[in-house]
């Protein structure tokens, strides 16, 4: 909603789901689509793209029961 603020931003964003073949009620159903990504579905695409092991991880403010030094390994047990 907040690239459409103007007409020449709708119609930006009307072009940009032609080009990406996107169905006419792509924006109606939207929150749908996000809404229907399950954690499993997270852990699966991660798997297939990502080395987790070449992953670096940031993380902003101080979470509960984390320091910097503290591993993929260690987090999961």
């Amino acid at each position: 909603p907040l690239a459409m603020t103007s007409t020449d931003a709708i119609a930006g964003v009307l072009v940009e789901l032609q080009l990406q073949r996107q169905p006419r009620d792509y924006l109606d159903r939207r929150n749908d689509y996000i809404n229907r990504v399950t954690a499993e579905d997270v852990d699966r695409v991660i798997k297939k793209w990502f080395n987790p092991d070449g992953l670096t991880i940031s993380m902003v403010g101080k979470p509960d029961n984390m320091t910097p030094t503290e591993t993929h390994e260690q987090v999961h047990q």
